[in-house]
């Protein structure tokens, strides 16, 4: 199996207006500073290896397989669709019809893909990994994002301008806010 992001974010979780309004910034002096602190919150928050284990922004994800499984565990969520490519006996790469597998997602568990009942799946060609899965995942656009998510960027994009230096403590500690906002959203494993 591997995993890779194809396609990053196509926007900001956070705009620099949006981020020195609630920082009480004004002019652009520092409008370099904010584009990199609200770049490095969602950074830090987004994606499989961030804090949230989750995408937060709509991007798109590749997951290669070398065969065949019962069903396929997609490991970014929330997936918003996905596309099964493989290659056949012939060495052609062929679209798997979406009607011979449905994407399940329930609340609290890994999205899946399943395949129909009495489904008889194709052969594959010989490869190292003739199954391509593309998927999107995230929530969709900065204004899909929930409000707690895009609310706690906005916070750490504050925390981390007003505290530029080492501030004690545990330098990985989330201010406690952040972390009640976040909470809720973070993938449990």
């Amino acid at each position: 199996m591997m995993l890779s992001r194809i396609s990053a974010p196509s926007a900001a979780l956070v705009a620099v207006d949006e981020a020195k309004a609630h920082c009480r910034i004004d002019g652009d002096d520092d409008d370099a500073v904010i584009l990199a602190l609200a770049s490095a919150a969602a950074d830090y928050l987004d994606g499989p290896s961030g804090i949230l284990g989750r995408a937060i922004l709509g991007q798109t994800w590749r997951l290669e397989l070398p065969s065949w499984p019962p069903f396929i565990e997609l490991p970014v969520e929330p997936v918003i669709s996905a596309e099964v490519r493989y290659l056949d006996v012939a060495g052609v790469e062929q679209v798997l019809d979406a009607s011979a597998y449905r994407l399940v997602a329930p609340l609290g568990a890994a999205p899946t893909l399943q395949w129909g009942s009495g489904e008889e799946l194709p052969r594959l060609g010989h490869a190292r990994f003739p199954i391509v899965i593309d998927f999107v995942a995230g929530f969709g656009s900065p204004e899909e994002v929930p409000a707690p998510i895009r609310l706690a960027a906005l916070m750490l994009v504050d925390h981390w301008y007003r505290n530029r230096g080492l501030t004690g403590g545990d330098p990985a500690e989330l201010p406690m806010t952040c972390s009640a906002l976040l909470a809720r959203y973070r993938k449990i494993l």
